[in-house]
């Protein structure tokens, strides 16, 4: 058990390297950078504030008003690995992390800055909004060896001096010519401010002094101001807020004059209007916004909560290295787990309607049960799940049981308005369900929001599904072009239609600005006109109040009764199946006496099998007959030993003999009672068989417990048990009976004017105002609308903000075995319930912190654990892995290692690539959701089957040779000659050299976003794949390095749904460890 301080200590460790993290400073076409040298030299004829010659050199009209954004004081990421090397001691190893994985996985490319300042038309700063790297801060204090000064405190502390500072640089500001209302930040100004910057983090880049030509002193992005848009001035706006709050402190003084003997609520307001005041005060004038790190504040947080109370079930299990581990899920053992965890009474009542063919694999509805039954009061658990293996498609159905769980809370009231409390929040029992996607993979987040409102994402039989279906597909489309002036979005066809606004990509503020405008304001059609009330389904575009006023939906009432007529219809199979498996246990339970073990076996795998009883009951049959025989005969022999009964003479003169007639009498008596209770025990077993049969007339496809059967078998694997068509198609009904009953529940309420104005303030949350109050309360109101909310780790702390522990109903994190494991700590604090779903087989987290400065700073605050919780050696996947009590031990690179539920159909891959990646990275435990023949290898329409194509040469640029290019050029082609479209085609490699002179060397359009390093294709799928390999004989560290784990190659092969090849040096590669298991499976030409 991880004691308290360990757990602080933990967090105090991922919270000392999140000050080094650095700031990604993206540079887009229309940026320009400047030099210090420039900025001496030429001074305010570089500023398009104060220059025309400048705003003209940036094609910006005069008469254009401009937003600026100045990134300021610029260098190299890489000078942070140079600076640590230059100043950490020799005993920050690298954990033997090889040279090769370090250039790889450490993300040292580009450039970072200090702080990020915008700027208004005038060239007036906002200083108030001055964002801060931590970075440069860091670097200070490793350069001045005090690292133990990495706190939260002491960064308070320096951007109180700071702030101080940039007050100082404000006063003294010149007046913009032609205005002298709005100060403006001159070239002189800018150049004490960066000054400033330098001198206030004790770190200064390489070149600024010696070669302040080459340092860029900042980055400028302009950005045209809409005339439309309401973007106040900040001089304005600096003078509002002092009017402000002056004028509050004012009236809180003169009420206290006029008011000595308030009463108790006056006094009470009176509190509530100064911490107003002072949060808002505070606001401006305490520490400045983070600019690098998105988790300092989030752990800081969590560090408190540890130390001073008690932290959410959630958290405390996530830092636990010793669960109460179960029986591992691979064994028989488990298996008898598995069959306790999925009985019927626990089958969820709703399922996500997708096909009613599709069951959910053995360990998927394992894993779904489990988390319903573990998490009930709260708590963290883990899927492991190999690629293609539905992880997806598991969080599909623990969505529709949440929302069909809330629905049974909402028909539990007698109307609409009794769901409401008195201030209009959903009343509390209708909390507790709020769903949160999160990842670190922004790709994985967009995926799961935007499919699952899709139509596509339903099964056929379900695809009229209509839940605020018109608001989903305002969502969902794409805007036309700015020069387009009949339509605001483009046409909505066939696939990406939307069925309902289900989930939305919210997270960083342009999202949540996005969702505002779309479901809140933007209206595609003029309202009341003929062409909004007769849209066909191409554009059927309504706003949230616009779909309130045309949709007509069941009456809330009404809804009520349809969901309860199908959850009685759900209940009625369900405890039909409840009976079907007591009958199966009391076949079981007969298996005690020994001559019916083996008929009680058979019995029991025959009826699971083939689902009828024709077979056992002939069997119980022949051995009721025998017993009947065997009656005959010693009722036969009973009459005559009753017949052979001594007399009263013989039983006083010849007591020997008449004890021998006793013992036989008794033997015989005994045989003929046992014979009888065996007879009856064969009649229950025929009424139990019989009962069976007329149950399971209605199932002929259902999937019944077997727990004879072997935990390998495909069979047993590929379907959960008391799945089938029928059950399905019930379940499914009930979920959308659940979405209609929300919709009813939903235009109902929203009639009320007092939850119309929560509807309304939900804007202010999303765009995070100050002033809101009732935060968590208003997020309920969301989710009572938008039921899954997906965003990425770094926006999830500044959306949630003020919102506490443990009120987050559901926390779902995708991809868990890319996100660092400080990523999580935030969101997995304000969650109740978390799933973790990934696989650390895959791709690794990408390193940002050089790993000396990691390895150090673990050290200093874990000693002997620190390998135990290092970042560079565990995702947040391997993290909840090892504190998940569920799960089984698998074989990583010669070494036994727990990991989380696992799921073990795959369905995406055909040969060789399911057998390669089973073989390479989970002891050939997957099976195939499909049989052998129909995943047989399908070669290339010209007959060109799978192949690795040996590519020499000596390379030029790292890993890169000029014939990997050519080499790849010509299979290219190939493929296109076999007729295959370039967009079913992925272009991957490890190394970043080759990435980039492959994108130089191959410009097909359709390559573009087709083409780049492992990373790149996480959670991605496509027909098509080229493992272009670089290195050479006389450079093999990458080749070494990239063969050293599974996850490269891995990831690599089951991005590929059809065909996949290899391009690269077999003389380096085809020796190393997994790639060896390539050659074997792929012939090399």
């Amino acid at each position: 058990m991880t004691t308290k301080q360990q757990k602080i200590d933990i967090l105090k460790s991922w919270h000392t390297i999140e000050f080094f993290q650095p700031y990604d400073l993206c540079e887009t076409k229309t940026d320009i950078k400047i030099t210090h040298g420039e900025l001496r030299r030429l001074k305010n004829e570089l500023l398009p504030w104060l220059s025309n010659n400048a705003k003209s050199q940036l094609k910006i009209p005069l008469s254009q008003k401009c937003q600026y954004v100045l990134y300021l004081g610029l260098f190299d990421k890489n000078e942070v690995t140079q600076f640590s090397e230059l100043y950490l001691d020799d005993n920050a190893t690298n954990n033997d992390i090889s040279i090769a994985e370090i250039e790889e996985r450490l993300d040292d490319e580009g450039q970072t800055c200090f702080a990020k300042l915008v700027l208004d038309n005038y060239g007036t700063p906002n200083f108030d909004d001055l964002s801060v790297s931590t970075l440069p801060w860091a670097l200070g204090h490793l350069k001045n060896h005090s690292l133990d000064k990495l706190t939260y405190k002491e960064f308070q502390d320096a951007c109180k001096l700071l702030t101080e500072a940039l007050n100082r640089i404000r006063i003294n500001l010149s007046k913009y010519p032609g205005n002298q209302e709005a100060p403006t930040l001159c070239a002189n100004a800018l150049i004490v401010l960066i000054d400033t910057l330098y001198a206030w983090a004790g770190f200064f880049p390489a070149d600024t002094l010696n070669n302040p030509d080459k340092a860029f002193a900042f980055q400028l992005s302009c950005y045209p101001i809409n005339k439309q848009a309401k973007i106040e001035d900040n001089h304005l706006k600096s003078k509002k807020i002092e009017a402000q709050t002056q004028e509050a402190q004012s009236n809180i003084s003169k009420n206290k004059a006029e008011n000595k003997a308030e009463n108790k609520a006056e006094n009470k307001a009176e509190n509530k209007s100064r911490e107003t005041i002072k949060e808002d005060i505070s606001a401006s004038e305490s520490i400045l916004p983070i600019l690098n790190s998105f988790f300092i504040e989030d752990i800081e947080w969590a560090i408190n909560t540890v130390s001073h109370s008690e932290i959410n079930t959630a958290l405390a299990q996530y830092l636990n290295t010793q669960p109460d581990k179960k029986p591992d899920l691979y064994t028989q053992e488990g298996l008898k787990l598995i069959n306790k965890n999925l009985q019927p009474n626990l089958m969820p009542t709703g399922r996500w309607p997708s096909s009613l063919k599709h069951n959910m694999a053995l360990m998927q509805q394992f894993a779904i049960n489990t988390a319903n039954l573990e998490l009930k009061n709260g708590g963290i658990l883990s899927v492991n799940g190999p690629p293609g293996t539905g992880k997806t498609t598991l969080l599909r159905d623990l969505i529709a049981h949440n929302i069909t769980e809330r629905a049974k809370i909402l028909a539990s009231f007698e109307n609409s308005g009794d769901t409401l409390d008195s201030n209009g929040f959903p009343k509390e029992c209708l909390c507790g369900f709020e769903m949160v996607v999160a990842s670190s993979n922004n790709a994985a987040v967009q995926n799961i929001s935007k499919e699952l409102p899709q139509i596509k994402a339903l099964g056929s039989e379900f695809r009229q599904i209509d839940y605020l279906k018109s608001v989903a597909n305002q969502l969902a489309a794409k805007k036309c072009r700015l020069d387009s002036k009949d339509s605001l979005y483009e046409p909505l066809e066939g696939d990406q239609q939307c069925w309902g606004a289900i989930s939305a990509t919210l997270g960083r503020k342009s999202n949540c600005e996005e969702f505002i405008n779309r479901f809140f304001f933007e209206k595609h059609f003029e309202p009341d006109s003929e062409k909004e009330k007769n849209r066909n389904f191409e554009f059927d575009f309504l706003n949230f109040w616009r779909w309130r006023k045309l949709i007509q939906v069941t009456s809330f009432s009404e809804a009520k009764n349809q969901f309860n007529a199908q959850l009685k219809e759900v209940a009625i199979h369900i405890e039909r199946f409840n009976k079907i498996l007591t009958l199966l246990q009391q076949l079981s339970n007969h298996r005690k006496y020994r001559h019916l073990t083996q008929i009680m076996d058979e019995a029991i795998t025959y009826v699971v099998k083939h689902h009828e009883v024709s077979v056992p009951l002939k069997k119980v049959s022949m051995e009721n007959k025998k017993i009947s025989r065997n009656l005959t005969n010693e009722q036969q022999l009973c009459q005559v030993c009753l017949a052979q009964k001594p007399s009263l003479l013989t039983r006083l003169f010849m007591p020997r003999r008449y004890r021998q007639y006793r013992h036989k009498l008794t033997e015989i008596e005994s045989r003929l009672q046992a014979l009888n209770q065996q007879r009856l025990i064969l009649d229950n077993i025929e009424t139990d068989l019989n009962m069976i049969a007329r149950l399971l007339a209605n199932y002929p496809d259902i999937h019944l417990p077997d727990s004879n059967a072997d935990i390998r078998e495909a069979d047993l694997q590929r379907n959960a048990f008391w799945q089938c068509p029928k059950i399905n198609e019930l379940r499914s009904k009930l979920f959308i009976s659940a979405l209609n009953l929300h919709q009813a529940w939903l235009k109902e309420v929203s009639h009320k004017e007092i939850f119309r104005k929560r509807i309304r303030e939900l804007s202010h949350l999303l765009r995070r105002s100050n002033d809101i109050s009732n935060r968590e309360h208003l997020w309920q109101c969301l989710f009572m609308i938008v039921p899954v909310i997906s965003t990425t780790f770094a926006s999830m702390g500044r959306m949630f903000k003020q919102v506490r522990q443990n009120t987050i109903g559901w926390l779902m994190i995708d991809e868990a075995g890319q996100a660092i494991p400080q990523a999580g700590v935030g969101g997995i604090l304000r969650a109740r319930r978390v799933v973790v779903v990934g696989d650390p087989l895959q791709i690794e987290p990408v390193m940002t912190v050089p790993p000396n400065i990691i390895n150090k700073l673990c050290m200093n605050k874990l000693g002997e654990i620190a390998d135990d919780w290092n970042p560079l050696l565990h995702s947040l996947q391997q993290i909840a892995d090892r504190g998940n009590g569920y799960g089984c031990k698998l074989n990583v690179m010669n070494k036994e290692t727990w990991i989380g539920i696992p799921l073990w159909v795959h369905r995406r891959c055909v040969e060789p690539m399911f057998s390669l990646s089973n073989a390479l990275a989970y002891n050939n435990r997957m099976i195939h959701g499909s049989d052998a023949q129909a995943i047989i290898s399908k070669p290339l329409n010209d007959g060109q089957e799978n192949y690795w194509l040996s590519s020499k040469g000596v390379c030029i640029e790292n890993q890169y040779k000029i014939e990997l290019g050519n080499d790849t050029q010509k299979l290219i082609a190939q493929i296109v000659r076999a007729k295959h479209d370039l967009s079913s085609v992925y272009v991957i490699t490890p190394f970043k050299a080759v990435k980039k002179r492959l994108k130089q060397q191959l410009t097909e359009q359709e390559l573009f976003n087709h083409l780049g390093t492992i990373h790149a294709f996480q959670g991605k799928e496509n027909d098509i794949v080229i493992l272009v390999l670089g290195c050479c004989p006389d450079n093999k560290g990458g080749a070494v390095w990239a063969s050293s784990k599974p996850n490269i190659l891995n990831v690599a092969i089951t991005r590929a749904k059809k065909n996949f090849f290899i391009i690269g040096d077999p003389d380096v590669w085809a020796g190393k460890p997994y790639f060896r298991e390539v050659v074997k499976k792929i012939k090399v030409v």
